[in-house]
């Protein structure tokens, strides 16, 4: 009986609900929305359908916070800091829940250079998570000053903006990350952005659009002008396709730039709960140092001829641990217990789904290999 009415299958484990699929892809959106007051932009928004927006200018009340959060019921809504009374900033960040199964807030602590951006509600990010809970990207939505063009203390101020979020990306590491809005400037403003570009630090997904689309004005002011800018890391440039700027009645000054990208698989992170052991300076080895012993387990090189690439690289981490300790400890060192930095799992399915709260203090990544 069983067999006919088909009532055999167990309910699917939260791995086998979070797993990432081998052709999924994300889509992306930033937009100026001069203000969320018409239901109209919040309807639109709910139709494009993209998986991630940044949105500038918002000009949204602290208070009304949860009311519009209540008008996208499909995401997780990531606001700035808004100001009690009225105001002409504002940014957000909105994930589709289908696609990521938690959005978790950044904070810094008031010495951070991130901080005094976040603020002034010009500056906010979100750590996005997918698939089967170790693989995260790091988005930050933005809003530069207005007039930055031809207002020297504007522009000084966004480039201190990028230096903040340049000092942020840096400790968290090679995440992927994208960082979106509306900079109220163009690349050719700005020889900040052009260094940050050309050192490769970000990349403009713009360069992999045709000529006809990279052509097109993002901000419709006066003659046009393209000063809306999604930015990506290496990572994320690799799998970006898509690229496209478009016009809606909606929002009358500014187009929605928005982008696709594959799910990084080649070079990811995976981010863990545990405390963090500062890293000490070691010193580079000379001819007279002596030779570290590798004493790697046979479990590695059963993996490698299985093509278990990650119990393999589990492994050659744990080994390559051990060995950065024994060479701290040769260069006398002070090491904690070894148990303090060991490394710790979530203890229950119900922490991950909940979306902990990760901060820099207590974020530690490394490298996940290709599935």
């Amino acid at each position: 009986m069983h067999m006919l009415v088909g009532n055999t299958a167990g309910k699917p484990s939260w791995y086998q609900q979070h797993k990432i699929k081998v052709c999924d892809t994300k889509s992306c959106a930033t937009i100026n929305v001069g203000g969320m007051q018409e239901a109209t932009k919040r309807l639109q928004l709910n139709h494009l359908k993209h998986d991630i927006y940044a949105l500038s200018e918002t000009h949204l009340q602290q208070h009304l916070d949860s009311a519009e959060t209540s008008q996208f019921p499909s995401y997780f809504c990531i606001w700035g800091n808004n100001a009690p009374d009225r105001h002409f900033n504002g940014v957000a960040i909105l994930a589709k829940r289908a696609k990521f199964w938690a959005a978790q807030k950044l904070s810094w602590d008031p010495t951070h250079p991130c901080y005094r951006f976040y603020q002034e509600g010009r500056l906010v990010a979100c750590q996005l998570w997918m698939g089967r809970g170790g693989v995260t990207t790091t988005v930050y939505s933005i809003y530069g000053k207005s007039g930055a063009r031809w207002e020297r203390p504007k522009k000084q101020y966004f480039h201190e903006l990028l230096q903040a979020i340049e000092h942020d990306k840096v400790e968290r590491g090679p995440c992927p990350s994208i960082l979106m809005g509306d900079f109220n400037l163009e690349l050719s403003d700005s020889h900040c952005i052009r260094k940050y570009l050309s050192t490769q630090f970000w990349f403009d997904v713009r360069t992999r659009a045709n000529s006809s689309t990279q052509a097109r004005p993002t901000c419709h002011k006066g003659k046009g002008s393209q000063i809306d800018h999604i930015f990506v890391t290496q990572s994320l440039y690799d799998q970006s396709s898509n690229f496209d700027v478009q016009k809606y009645p909606e929002f009358k000054d500014h187009s929605v730039v928005s982008v696709q990208f594959s799910v990084p698989k080649c070079s990811q992170m995976r981010t863990s709960l545990r405390a963090v052991e500062p890293f000490h300076n070691l010193e580079f080895p000379s001819p007279n140092s002596k030779l570290l012993v590798c004493s790697i387990s046979d479990r590695f090189h059963q993996s490698i001829k299985e093509k278990d690439v990650d119990t393999a690289f589990k492994s050659w981490s744990l080994e390559l641990e051990r060995l950065l300790r024994v060479l701290a400890t040769q260069q006398n060192h002070e090491m904690k217990n070894k148990t303090a930095i060991s490394r710790a799992k979530t203890s229950s399915e119900n922490d991950r789904t909940a979306g902990k709260h990760v901060d820099r203090s207590t974020a530690v990544e490394s490298t996940l290999p290709p599935e």
